[in-house]
């Protein structure tokens, strides 16, 4: 009898009846006569059965009957794409069912589920091989790769800065994050080419948002400072010199440069300190300019006291014995003193008697307010006849 068989594929099969009879006959599956000997080669592409008769010597027909079942070899339809995860995430993938086993040739999932299904959570990136076995003992092979986004970590923190009234800065975030948003900061302009432009017009400061791929978040701040325009604090004063004195002041030593208009009898000493001592009254204007090119004034007016100038000379006098003179002092000065001064009366209206009992020479010292002196020398005569030539028109 013929033994019924199991096949892979389209393979040849060989068949032989009991050669105990004569008469073969070979039909498929459709009835149709294929042989006629005692040996017979198939090859079926599907599943399918054959049929053999035959006599004996007494011409009794005998019949007999072989399936062949063709078992096709498995097509791999599900085929692993590669994956990327969050760490600590889980993620389950479908395998082919169509195969009577499978075996991990790398990596091994974390757990495996009903229905060909596998679950896995590595640590890190890792590249998995799936080998899959058919009932025709045909193998095929699927690799993936499951990629771990590490919990990302800031790298670009933007640094505080400084900045001028008026100016801007741009500043480029941390690229390697899908989200970023602003948190706090003001007057914030984004250029489209992720970066953004901050103006603020006070110190403010600035948050920033990062978001990643796994839903983790990052914050980083700074801090924009503006300089305002400096104020000046120290002002200075008019004041008033005698001519060759010298007025030291201190400017506002907050500014980068300072500039005098005029310049002259200005000396730097040094330390934001300067030196005045102009010939003339001068009014000065100071110009300065803080470390943003911004302009502050400040104005002193120097009064010069000049020398007082003598305007009244005394004359010599000739008196006769027992006479006085009267005479005025110059008034333009603040003080005087005449020498000798024991025979000098001061009248209540400023003006002197002199009665000198013999010649004298007198020296009047005038001091103005700059403590400058300055003299006037006379000499009155005492005489018992004025000569008629030199006498005064007074005295006539």
């Amino acid at each position: 009898f013929l033994t019924d068989t199991i096949v892979c594929g389209s393979v040849t099969l060989d068949f032989s009846a009991d050669p105990d009879f004569m008469d073969y006959e070979w039909l498929d599956a459709s009835g149709t006569v294929i042989g006629n000997s005692i040996n017979i080669s198939v090859s079926p592409d599907i599943s399918t059965f054959y049929l053999y008769t035959a006599t004996d010597n007494c011409n009794s027909l005998i019949s007999d009957t072989v399936h062949v079942e063709v078992t096709q070899p498995a097509v791999l339809d599900i085929i692993q794409e590669d994956y990327e995860i969050c760490s600590g995430e889980v993620i389950i993938i479908q395998t082919d069912t169509a195969f009577i086993q499978i075996n991990w040739l790398e990596g091994i999932p974390l757990d495996t589920l009903p229905n060909g299904q596998y679950s896995f959570s590595p640590s890190q990136a890792s590249t998995y091989i799936l080998q899959y076995t058919d009932a025709c003992a045909q193998t095929a092979l699927d690799t993936f790769e499951i990629d771990v986004n590490l919990a990302e970590t800031l790298d670009v923190f933007i640094p505080d800065t400084t900045l001028c009234l008026g100016e801007d800065v741009t500043v480029t975030p941390d690229l390697d994050f899908a989200g970023v948003i602003w948190l706090e900061g003001s007057e914030i302009s984004d250029n489209g080419d992720q970066t953004y432009t901050l103006a603020p017009i006070t110190t403010d400061l600035y948050v920033l948002s990062y978001t990643s791929e796994c839903g983790i978040t990052f914050l980083d701040s700074f801090e924009v400072n503006i300089t305002q325009p400096e104020v000046v604090d120290i002002l200075l004063k008019d004041t008033t010199l005698c001519l060759g004195d010298v007025a030291t002041v201190y400017t506002d030593p907050d500014f980068e440069s300072l500039n005098w208009t005029p310049n002259t009898g200005v000396t730097p000493n040094g330390g934001g300190s300067y030196s005045l001592s102009p010939p003339i009254s001068t009014t000065y204007i100071l110009s300065y300019t803080d470390s943003c090119g911004f302009l502050a004034g400040d104005t002193m007016n120097v009064t010069i006291i000049q020398p007082t100038i003598l305007q009244e000379t005394q004359e010599n006098y000739f008196i006769c014995t027992g006479e006085e003179v009267q005479i005025t002092p110059d008034q333009g000065f603040s003080q005087y003193t005449i020498l000798p001064n024991n025979e000098v009366t001061t009248n209540p209206d400023g003006t002197l008697n002199i009665a000198p009992t013999a010649s004298t020479t007198f020296i009047i010292a005038y001091t103005d307010e700059c403590a400058l002196v300055v003299q006037d020398t006379f000499e009155i005569a005492v005489v018992d006849e004025i000569p008629l030539n030199i006498l005064h028109d007074d005295q006539n």
